[in-house]
């Protein structure tokens, strides 16, 4: 048990290390290591494999500009 008390502290300690713009990477980075968890245990529905995924959007208020419709090419 000690290891994983051992463990424990470790990941606390990078925690607190983490510089806080970077704190919500290593959320997203801890969430998708638990929905290949979930998926690998087929909880998952294979049917949406984007699913509880972290999503980001940058700028999604930006207008798009006409070049950056391929399908209008």
């Amino acid at each position: 048990m000690t290891t994983m008390n051992n463990l424990r502290e470790q990941l606390i300690q990078k925690i607190q290390e983490t510089p806080d713009d970077l704190l919500q990477e290593f959320l997203d980075f801890l969430m998708f290591i638990n929905y290949r968890k979930a998926r690998l245990s087929h909880k998952v529905d294979s049917s949406y494999p984007l699913r509880g995924l972290p999503v980001e959007y940058v700028n999604p208020t930006d207008p798009v500009a006409i070049d950056d419709w391929d399908i209008l090419s």
